[in-house]
């Protein structure tokens, strides 16, 4: 992680720019801020203008964040989001590489509320697929028209995953429950698939 910015005191508030960033994880991509973010700190309110982190290798993809915290809360957005990022994380099955297609678009946001959390996750990708190996001409899982949303506020958590399998399938699952560790989690899932044989990778 390389960090470089500029900060200052007006009066009671903090007043500053991120004018750097870098994250370079062990793993997969690295990350770079795009353009200079203002940002300003004033008592318990913090404010940061856009900033837009974009990353190569593995995919290209941007990913933004701004925030009028605490009263907005945080929002972070993504356009494109390759799930080839996700490649160095997976596990090789018999000395070969999985290999992913697709991109996911992102909006999320949070904010306090009471005690606790407000906001909502939404994910979203059109069609992708799964290969084994760079080599291979056949895919062996492909999907479409895939969505997950979560929302949540003090009282309740609940989320909806669905997803189609380009005619070999779909799923249509939701769920609710609470923040207490007592919470009931109750949901419903519909399925229908009609080949299972990739699910022996996850086994």
């Amino acid at each position: 992680l390389s960090v470089a910015g500029q900060v200052q005191r007006r009066g009671n508030a903090w007043h500053g720019s991120l004018e750097q960033l870098r994250i370079e994880p062990e793993r997969g991509n690295h990350w770079t801020l795009q353009a200079p973010a203002a940002f300003t700190a004033s008592g318990p309110r913090f404010q940061l203008q856009p900033a837009c982190l974009a990353t190569t290798g593995h995919g290209e993809g941007r990913l933004c964040a701004q925030a009028d915290w605490p009263s907005k809360g945080l929002v972070v957005t993504s356009e494109r989001l390759p799930l080839s990022l996700i490649e160095p994380w997976l596990p090789e099955q018999d000395g070969r590489a999985l290999v992913t297609r697709g991109d996911v678009t992102l909006d999320a946001n949070i904010r306090p509320q009471g005690n606790r959390w407000a906001g909502g996750v939404h994910l979203a990708s059109p069609e992708g697929g799964l290969r084994l190996g760079n080599n291979a001409r056949r895919e062996i899982a492909r999907y479409d028209n895939f969505s997950f949303d979560l929302t949540f506020d003090p009282q309740k958590i609940q989320g909806r995953l669905g997803t189609g399998f380009q005619g070999n399938g779909y799923v249509d699952a939701s769920f609710q429950t609470g923040w207490e560790p007592y919470s009931p989690l109750t949901g419903e899932l519909y399925t229908y698939i009609s080949q299972l044989f990739w699910l022996e990778l996850f086994s």
